[in-house]
């Protein structure tokens, strides 16, 4: 038994968590739709958090690409 580790691990894989609000923009105004926003329970930092998929790791190396990418 691997005690649900490796499980909570495949989840940290399936979402991405947006702490950049200006990040977060520039996702939702390209068509991605966050599942939930939330506080950060040690850091108290608003995050958001949209599923991970191949469409918004491409999303995330555009912007990148295009600069300002701070999240």
């Amino acid at each position: 038994m691997d005690g649900g580790k490796r499980g909570g691990a495949c989840h940290l894989r399936t979402f991405f968590f947006c702490y950049d609000r200006a990040m977060k923009v520039r996702l939702c105004e390209r068509g991605f739709r966050y599942i939930t926003v939330a506080l950060h329970p040690r850091t108290h930092r608003i995050f958001w958090m949209f599923e991970n998929n191949p469409e918004l790791t491409a999303a995330l190396h555009d912007l990148t690409r295009e600069g300002g990418d701070r999240h």
